[in-house]
């Protein structure tokens, strides 16, 4: 009897630096060179490579909720938002995926990225469970998913 599963799950690191190259090619200020975070909107740094310095996040968790490595499940962030999303108090980090949903750079609110997961069939129930307790969907919303229903958006 093993007690203890495990998932060796690689994250596709291919993904993450297509995903940055984009970004890097549509979304630096040319004044600055800098790149808005897509959480708090505040510039980030400038790295000794004279690049923006950006992390991504799985908004579904990758290693934790098995969320899809997709770049509709991935935003761009800075550093402190970063270490927010995993460790602030709940209300926080609801807050932190209002702000996400207006400010990020793809211009995709969550709402409508849901639904384009959903629509490429990379959304199982665990990942509805998680987006329903981190408050980024509503109940409406998990009954229609669950229900095989698209999020109805008005």
């Amino acid at each position: 009897n093993n007690l203890y599963i495990t998932t060796n799950r690689v994250r596709n690191e291919s993904l993450i630096n297509l995903f940055r190259s984009f970004y890097y090619s549509n979304y630096i200020i040319t004044r600055t060179k800098e790149i808005k975070c897509d959480c708090c909107s505040q510039t980030t740094f400038i790295t000794c490579s004279e690049l923006p310095y950006l992390e991504f996040h799985h908004l579904i968790p990758f290693s934790t909720e098995f969320g899809p490595d997709h770049y509709l499940n991935l935003v761009g962030i800075c550093p402190t938002c970063h270490r927010k999303m995993h460790f602030a108090k709940p209300n926080e980090r609801e807050q932190m995926y209002q702000y996400t949903s207006i400010n990020n750079n793809l211009r995709v609110t969550l709402t409508d990225r849901v639904n384009q997961l959903y629509n490429h069939k990379l959304l199982e129930p665990i990942h509805l469970d998680f987006l329903k307790k981190e408050k980024i969907i509503t109940n409406e919303h998990y009954e229609q998913l669950m229900n095989n229903q698209p999020i109805a958006v008005l």
